[in-house]
């Protein structure tokens, strides 16, 4: 990280905080949440919420998994006012 910052920039941290990547299980736990939290009404089918759930497993964070969840639910929305 040094080299591509510089030392100028480098030295202004204190530390830096790796990060492990998440294993699929931590993934799918952290799509169930979400699913949860922004679900509550049941608009998205049990179908759906399975396909959601194992193609999680193919994101990089939560950040990813909780936008592709909130996207599938409004294009769900959209498709129902739309019919």
């Amino acid at each position: 990280m040094r080299e591509k910052l510089g030392d100028p920039i480098f030295n202004r941290f204190d530390g830096v905080i790796r990060f492990t990547d998440l294993d699929s299980e931590a993934k799918i736990e952290i799509a169930r949440k979400e699913l949860d939290e922004l679900d509550e009404e049941g608009t998205i089918s049990e179908n759906i919420r399975q396909n959601l759930l194992v193609n999680s497993t193919r994101l990089e964070n939560a950040r990813e998994i909780r936008r592709l969840i909130k996207d599938t639910k409004s294009l769900i929305e959209i498709r129902k006012i739309c019919e």
